[in-house]
């Protein structure tokens, strides 16, 4: 019977990166799907930065929130599929999918 792992085990085991990237890229591609669907109304771009997906382009609170919460959701979606690639190159077709966004 093998026994239990031991705590530095399990910081091993979750150290290592998935081979398998397909489910993170599928989650982060619907999280910038709400992202865009979240600026679908907005009303201007942001003068500072001219970005769309800046929440300074809204005027509503509500609608700033929920924008910062799309953005915040796709960062993270986006930074565990680059994390996958740390130190190598990202392919071109993920960073077309996955795009940077710029903000203020």
């Amino acid at each position: 019977m093998p026994s239990p792992p031991s705590s530095s085990d399990e910081e091993y085991v979750q150290r290592q990166p998935r081979e398998d990237p397909a489910p993170l890229i599928a989650k982060a591609s619907r999280a910038f799907q709400v992202l865009l669907q979240a600026t679908r109304n907005m009303t201007k771009e942001c003068p500072k930065c001219n970005s769309r997906f800046c929440p300074e382009g809204y005027e509503q609170r509500a609608s700033k929130f929920k924008l910062k919460s799309a953005k915040d959701l796709y960062l993270r979606s986006r930074g565990n599929v680059m994390s996958l690639y740390e130190g190598d190159e990202v392919p071109e077709w993920l960073s077309k999918q996955l795009p940077e966004i710029k903000e203020c």
